[in-house]
């Protein structure tokens, strides 16, 4: 796991503390440079995981320095956005993150939210696919794969529970190097 955002007040301590509970070691870049070095350290690895600053994605200023970040051929990178927040908001989110090459959504919070129509207008308005996603605030209990049916579960609970008994999908832990 490398860590770029060296900005936000207790981030680094936050993530090292969830790094720790999952044996994982640490790394922080505080330059793309610095980013690019550790990717070229870590070849090998079955993967590397960065975690990059949080950004306002209708700040120019945040958008290229995520966009400095990202340019490089080796990042896959995704956008991780809560469940449950405006359509019309993400679905402008998700058009700012995939002009920067953004393909894929992980959501997040998907236990709290009562409403999942933002994480559909993100994939829709971005063009993003689903990945995993997170039903839990206990990060170290994982995320689960975000297929077809467990989203269709997740849309339509009620009328998933009449026609099958199967239980909501469970998170699952991952694994890295």
């Amino acid at each position: 796991v490398i860590s770029c955002d060296t900005v936000c007040a207790g981030g680094l301590e936050q993530l090292q503390s969830f790094t720790n509970l999952l044996n994982i070691k640490l790394r922080k870049a505080g330059s793309t440079q610095e980013l690019q070095q550790l990717i070229a350290e870590m070849q090998g690895y079955d993967q590397i995981l960065i975690d990059s600053p949080g950004i306002n994605p209708f700040d120019t200023s945040d958008i290229k320095t995520l966009a400095k970040l990202l340019n490089t051929d080796t990042v896959d990178p995704y956008l991780v956005l809560p469940a449950g927040i405006d359509t019309e908001e993400s679905g402008e989110m998700a058009r700012a993150f995939a002009a920067l090459g953004v393909h894929t959504l992980i959501p997040t919070r998907i236990d709290i939210a009562r409403r999942l129509g933002g994480i559909l207008a993100a994939a829709h308005s971005g063009k993003l696919a689903f990945s995993d996603a997170s039903n839990t605030p206990k990060v170290a209990e994982g995320l689960f794969s975000l297929t077809p049916k467990s989203l269709a579960k997740l849309l339509m609970p009620g009328a998933y529970r009449e026609s099958s008994k199967a239980p909501m999908p469970k998170a699952r832990r991952t694994g890295t190097q």
